[in-house]
């Protein structure tokens, strides 16, 4: 399995981490953020982790988190925030390392319906302006549909492919879990979407589609 050109397969765990860690952002389906600091320090977390240095970490912390229309909520803890607000500064959290791939979980599966639009729209809105690839798990059809392309998988099979007539690269994941059925193309696009349910059972019958998945994404951004 090769991310980014790396053959995962000859790194150590410390190796493998770091590539986690600076070429593949997460979302998850509830914020995660850590409640004793405030939404700028949670975004300010991983740079630091990374080794940056702390004005550098910021300078760039207050940067994603205004663009994301936070510029007011930055000394706030998590417990003082909303449900959007803490989705937004868990986006930025993701993104603060200028990851290759960024995985999002449900990413507004536990906000009503007007906060899951705005958070979505901002996500929206930041990955096409990064042009991070990223690969969403949902069972949200409505928000699919707003998707470059969509990918149904049913009981492990790719029963349904929606998008531009071409997509990036050949798709190990696919070609594995559809029994050889792999999706073909020539030009990138950003987005593509599962649903939730079966993405998840997919990932637990076949470990190493997560990385295949990286695989994919990381070379082709």
């Amino acid at each position: 399995v090769y991310v980014a050109g790396t053959p995962t397969s000859q790194l150590s765990d410390i190796e493998r981490t770091q590539i986690r860690r600076t070429d593949i952002g997460f979302v998850y389906q509830s914020h995660r953020l850590l409640p004793e600091f405030t939404a700028l320090e949670n975004v300010m977390m991983p740079q630091m982790i990374r080794g940056l240095k702390r004005s550098e970490t910021v300078k760039r912390s207050e940067e994603i988190l205004a663009y994301l229309g936070l510029a007011d909520r930055t000394t706030h803890r998590p417990a003082e925030l909303s449900g959007g607000e803490q989705q937004r500064v868990a986006i930025a959290r993701a993104v603060a390392n200028a990851p290759r791939a960024l995985l999002a979980d449900e990413p507004t599966g536990n906000l009503d319906p007007n906060t899951a639009d705005h958070v979505f729209k901002a996500l929206m809105q930041l990955v096409k302006a990064t042009r991070v690839a990223m690969l969403i798990a949902t069972h949200n059809m409505e928000l699919a549909g707003r998707m470059d392309r969509r990918v149904t998988i049913r009981g492990g099979e790719v029963v349904d492919t929606l998008g531009p007539s071409q997509f990036f690269g050949e798709v190990a994941l696919l070609g594995h879990a559809a029994r050889n059925a792999t999706v073909r193309a020539a030009t990138p696009v950003r987005l593509l979407v599962l649903p939730a349910r079966s993405f998840r059972s997919l990932i637990g019958r076949y470990p190493a589609i997560f990385d295949q998945v990286v695989d994919v994404l990381g070379q082709r951004t």
